[in-house]
Parts: structure tokens; sequence; C-alpha cells
């Protein structure tokens, strides 16, 4: 096909008369101009201003100013238009401009383009990039601002002034434009003589010596399928070539998470495993100093912190939460971009870590006792599809990551009926048990059809030792089957309205067996299933339902109630020794910390009540106070009489992880 320049007839290129662009010039590009003197075709598709200036050019390339609009970096919003042309070796994923706000980006590397880059990193002939970042302008001044752009551009000259433009539209949709604000990357003052987690990465390297290549490769191999947020073939690309762009805190905790797979490695066993604690606390160290000029490097490198096991900081995860979410606001990533002109694989990229954003979010705060950040009616980004997570080498659905990106979708679907949930979980109002009632019978029907929507492999529970992160996916679907049993006990429980003792003896009976189900579960699981991907929340999954089989058997008031729940007690205590002992599963190590000696002193206990109702001839059973007795708060036993530092009354057990983190932190 004819170029535009061959059609209007134009000199050829390189003709001194019509000198390329300065746009074309900065990337190296063919510029096709007529002889009118109008844009160039590349500028002219991109509806940029084509500025030639008129110094003369240079051997070298100059440093940007400190006021070119170069330096703003607006993360994954590019243009689908033209293409760039790859470099030899490089991604042809590589995404070209976006039409309207080209000036954003001045970086061309895939690092960049992929959101795997520092901000901080800067190349010789360009000291000043990345001075300055980008903030999404909020919804109350957004259209404001887009009619004051569009009037400050009909009134521009041919030659546009180049001093920093402050905004940049990148969706013009009248109805709902997104426009970002140039603001200072870094606190002013405050300077880095190097990038955050340049010598954490160094130390990592020195540790794990010859073998950090296949350390790296644990992390695609069994946390990547399964979480899917980092451009894995980009990413790949990069590193093998020793690119100095990728950001050091990201590579800092893909090491540090994927040393607990250390035992899976053929080649990796065979050395013994560093020492967990002390790389998290590099990689920790690392993700501090990013958060000083963040950017979407800091984005991955947060989620990889909050996947990472083992937990060591229940605070510091829960304050990287926080952080996480208000950084993702900040870069629009709760917005949908599927009609934003930037390529599809931008759209995915965005897509893909808006979810991780908002399962850390929820799982967190059912587990940490915070409320969550996130509400449904503050985002639009509709669900990922697995032709938006298998990219590059893995887009063969006949692969092996196809089910387990099946399994993250299902992830978020599930989330999403846990964002539903968490409300009522955290309203201080007192609410009327028949309103709590009605939420509780849609609640369950959520849970019913994304349980009818799973595929038939995933349905299967004997084919869960084949797809990783699908036992991590069951044991939260029961969990939060087992939250919504606990809404309804604690809302017949301390309801302002009377409630039958048979109406809480119901739900004092589905709140146990959802507890049981999960155990049940639990114990059927095999070596292969430990060696899976799973949540670090799973942790705190297994001590909920641990702990509220431990008050069941306090409230029970007959002897088959309280034996039953004691069975259950005993046997997940013992197949959690063993997924400790023989396997070294880190989660299970965490739940036996907290509930072995809850369980030890309820056996002896309940020995002790049963010699005693031997002798005692018609004494009644009893362990704790009978479940006809819940209706007065102030009669309910606290587990806390077990000298276990928990309390057993009020869901989400805050405590629980208070104990841990005195314990292990």
């Amino acid at each position: 096909m004819d170029s535009p320049a061959t059609v209007n007839g134009s000199r050829p290129y390189r003709s001194h008369k019509i000198p390329a662009c300065d746009r074309c010039r900065k990337r190296k590009l063919r510029c096709e101009a007529d002889l009118s003197g109008g844009p160039c075709r590349i500028c002219r598709d991109q509806g940029v201003d084509c500025i030639r200036s008129e110094a003369p050019r240079s051997s070298k390339r100059s440093a940007p100013t400190t006021n070119s609009t170069g330096n703003i970096e607006t993360p994954l919003v590019r243009s689908s238009k033209r293409p760039r042309l790859p470099a030899a070796g490089s991604s042809p994923l590589a995404s070209p401009r976006l039409r309207d706000n080209s000036h954003l980006f001045i970086e061309e590397s895939v690092a960049e383009q992929c959101g795997l880059q520092n901000p901080e990193y800067s190349r010789q002939e360009r000291t000043i990039v990345n001075a300055k970042s980008s903030m999404i302008i909020g919804p109350a001044i957004a259209e404001d601002v887009q009619v004051l752009e569009q009037y400050m551009e009909s009134q521009s000259g041919p030659k546009t002034s180049k001093r920093g433009r402050l905004y940049d539209t990148v969706s013009d949709n009248p109805k709902d434009p997104v426009i970002y604000l140039s603001v200072s990357r870094r606190r002013e003052g405050l300077s880095s003589s190097e990038r955050p987690g340049e010598k954490q990465k160094e130390i990592l390297e020195q540790i794990l010596g010859p073998n950090v290549g296949e350390v790296v490769k644990l992390y695609f191999r069994h946390i990547h399928p399964s979480f899917p947020i980092i451009d894995e073939h980009n990413f790949n690309q990069l590193y093998s070539k020793g690119d100095k762009t990728l950001s050091p805190a990201l590579i800092c905790d893909i090491l540090a998470s994927s040393l607990v797979y250390w035992r899976q490695s053929p080649i990796l066993k065979q050395f013994p495993v560093p020492d967990q604690r002390y790389c998290w606390n590099l990689a920790v160290e690392s993700l501090q100093g990013d958060f000083l000029a963040p950017g979407l490097s800091t984005l991955y490198t947060a989620l990889l912190d909050l996947s990472g096991r083992p937990v060591v900081s229940i605070t510091g995860n829960t304050l990287t939460s926080g952080r996480t979410v208000a950084l993702a606001h900040s870069l629009g990533l709760n917005r949908d971009p599927s009609k934003w002109r930037i390529s599809n694989h931008e759209k995915n990229l965005r897509t893909r870590l808006w979810w991780g954003v908002l399962i850390h979010d929820r799982w967190s705060s059912l587990a940490h006792g915070v409320p969550a950040h996130i509400r449904k009616n503050e985002y639009d980004v509709s669900l990922p599809t697995l032709d938006g997570l298998l990219t590059g080498e893995d887009g063969d659905y006949t692969t092996p990551r196809n089910k387990p990106a099946e399994c993250f979708i299902l992830l978020c679907a599930l989330t999403e009926v846990l964002g539903d949930i968490l409300p009522p979980l955290y309203d201080r109002r007192c609410r009327p048990a028949t309103e709590t009632n009605k939420l509780l019978r849609r609640l369950e029907i959520d849970l019913d059809e994304w349980e009818e929507s799973l595929p038939r492999w995933a349905a299967n529970q004997s084919n869960s030792a084949l797809v990783s992160g699908l036992s991590s996916l069951r044991l939260e679907f029961l969990s939060v089957k087992m939250l919504v049993c606990r809404i309804g006990f604690h809302s017949a429980t301390h309801s302002s309205e009377q409630c039958l003792p048979e109406v809480r003896a119901y739900h004092h009976a589905m709140l146990r067996e959802s507890a049981k189900a999960i155990i049940t579960f639990l114990t059927s699981l095999t070596e292969q299933n430990l060696n899976e991907f799973w949540m670090p929340y799973s942790a705190y999954h297994i001590c909920s339902a641990t702990i509220i089989l431990l008050r069941c058997a306090i409230d029970a008031s007959d002897r088959e109630t309280a034996d039953s729940c004691m069975s259950c007690l005993s046997e997940v205590k013992q197949w959690l020794t063993w997924a400790y002992v023989t396997h070294h599963w880190d989660l299970a190590e965490i739940c036996l910390a907290q509930c072995a000696e809850p369980i030890d002193r309820l056996n002896a206990s309940s020995r002790s009540v049963a010699i005693d109702a031997q002798t005692g001839g018609a004494q009644a059973y009893s362990i704790g106070t009978g479940v006809e007795d819940l209706g007065d708060p102030a009669s309910i036993p606290s587990l806390a009489d077990t000298e276990s530092f928990i309390n057993g009354l009020e869901y989400p057990f805050v405590d629980l992880w208070d104990m841990f983190e005195q314990e292990y932190q």
C-alpha cells in the first residue's frame, strides 16, 4: 500500500527541505510529510502537534528540559493506531502511543510498556526522565478540565508552546472523561543515590548464587499460572538479557516469594533452603523504598508482597494493602479501559492488575479484621478473560496454564460475592434480624450460582491435585459459606428482636457443619495439593474453622455434639502436624501455633468432664454453656479462658492475628 507521502507527491524521506519533526527524530521513526508544511503522517494519525525545531540538529541527543511534557508517565495507556517497530528480540506486544497523550510517554522500552520498569531508572542521555508522574483527576472537575483543555487546544497557534501541559486526556468521552494530572514523582528535597531495591537485589543474588535463575523459574512455574498479574513473556525476555530497566524491588519480591517452593525444584532441593525470613525482610525493605517514588512497578511488587508466604507481619501486610489500593486508584486502574484508545494487550494488563488489587483488598479485609478499602460501586472493570490472561507463548489453550488461569477468573468472581458480604460484617449499626435474613438468603443464592458455574473439572474434587490453585479456591469458597453462617448465627444470637431458641439452635448447627466441611476438605488433601499455589489467607480460614469448632464443643449441650467437634479437632491437629513436619507446609505451622494448645486443653477438659459424668451418675454433660443459654452474651464463655489469647466470640477474630504477630514477627 502506497504511503501518504507517495500519494501526495512529497519529496523522498531525508529531504533537507522537509526535515524530520522533533517527535519522529527523537524516536528515530521515518518522518513522512508533504510539501505543504503540514504535520507528518505519524503525528497526524496520532493527533499530536507536529513540531520542527529551528535549532540545528546536534550529533548527540540533548537531555529533555524540566518542563518537557515527556517527563509525565501515565501507566499502561498507549495508542493502538500504529505499533512501534520492535527492536531485535523485543516483544511484538510492544504498544504504540495514545493519540491525544503521546507526550505522556517518553520511554520506549518493553519494561515500561508492561509496567515492569522502575520509575527511578534513567539513562545517561535522559538524566531527569520520570521527574514527573501522573495522577487521575477526580470526577468532580474532570468535565470542567476537559472543556478547558479543548479551549486551550483550539486557541493554540501553529507553533505550540513547549511548556509542559498540566492535564492530559486519556479518554475524551464527554460523559466520562479520563484525565491525568502531572505531579512530581518524588517528594521535593528527598533524593536517593541509588534505585530502590538495588542493594537488596544484589544481596539476594549473592545468597542464591548460580541458582538465582532457577528461583525465578519457580515463580513462573508455581505462582504465576494461578495468580497471573505479570507479563511473563516480556519479563523473561528482559530478565534473560539483563535489562537494567527492570525494577530491582520487583525482582526481590519474585525471588523471595519463590523460596517457599524451593524443595519442589530438582535442582534446588539438593541445597539447603535460604533463610526465608531474612530474604523477605530484604524484599519488604526494597518495597518500602519503592513507595517513595511509586509507579506501576511498585504496584506489581506490592501485589507479590501481599501474595508471599510465609506470612510474618500481619500489620505490615495490612498497611501495604491500603497503600496498594490508594496507588491503584491514583493510576486509574478502577476505570474500565475497554473503550480507551489503547492496545488490547495494555487493556488486559490493566484489568489483571486491578483484579489482583481487589482480591487482596477483600480477602485481607476478611483475614485481618480491617474494613475493605474498595466498594463495589467505585469500579467498573470487567472480569478478566482467558484471552487476556494467556499471553505470549501461553496463549495456547491446550497448555497446562489454561486451568490455573480459569481458577484465577473464578477467584475474581468469588471475590465479587465476598464484596457483598463484607459490608454487613463491619456495619456498626444494629440491623433487624429480618433484614439480615433477607441479605443472607440473597448471598446464599449468589454462592449457589457461583458453585453451579464451576466447570466440571473444578467441581470434581478428585481432580483438584491436577490444577494448581484449585484447592485454595475450594477452601476460600467453603470459608465464604462459613462466613455467611457466622453472620446468621450472630444475628440470631445478638439481635434486639426476640428469637426462638430453635432458630438459634438451627444457626448454631449450620455454623458447626460449615466448619466441619472445611476440616473434612482439609484432611482429604494430599502432598500434591500442598505443593499447589495457596493464597496466604488460607491459614486464616483454617484457624477460623478450628476456632468455631472449639466454641461449638464448649457450647454443646449434649455429649454427642461435643464428641463430634472434638473428633474433628483432633483430626485436623493430626493432619496439620503431618503437613508441617513431613512436608514443611508453612500454613500448617501458623495454624498449629495458634490452635494446638486450645485443642489439647479442651481435650483434657473433655476427658475430665467425661470422667466426672460417669462418676456423677445423672450429671448433665457440659464442657461450657449449652446453646440454649446463648441469648445472653454475658453468659457465653470465651475461649480466652483456655489461655489461648483468642477471643472466640466476635468475628473476624482479630486477636488471632495479634497472637501470631507476637510470636512470629
